[in-house]
């Protein structure tokens, strides 16, 4: 839960320097957030046992659905 919080902090004190520094869009920030979860994803699942299984994320309709209500929400706090 604490990491939770320091990572949501670190994006958004990011997030504000480079809008400081530069004009930044919707979509250029949804974009960032979605690489860097991607990589910390494959990360987190490479050490686990049984590994990252992609096959789940088109299968399964919970995910489907945290995926889609989960762009939605990041897309309407930017």
């Amino acid at each position: 839960m604490l990491a939770s919080a320091l990572a949501f902090t670190a994006n958004a004190l990011f997030i504000r320097e480079l809008g400081a520094t530069q004009e930044v869009d919707v979509w250029l920030l949804s974009c960032i957030r979605c690489a860097v979860g991607i990589v910390l994803l494959l990360l987190v699942y490479r050490i686990k046992p049984g590994g990252f299984q992609p096959r789940n994320l088109y299968r399964n309709r919970r995910l489907i659905l945290r995926g889609v209500l989960g762009g939605a929400s990041i897309y309407g706090f930017y």
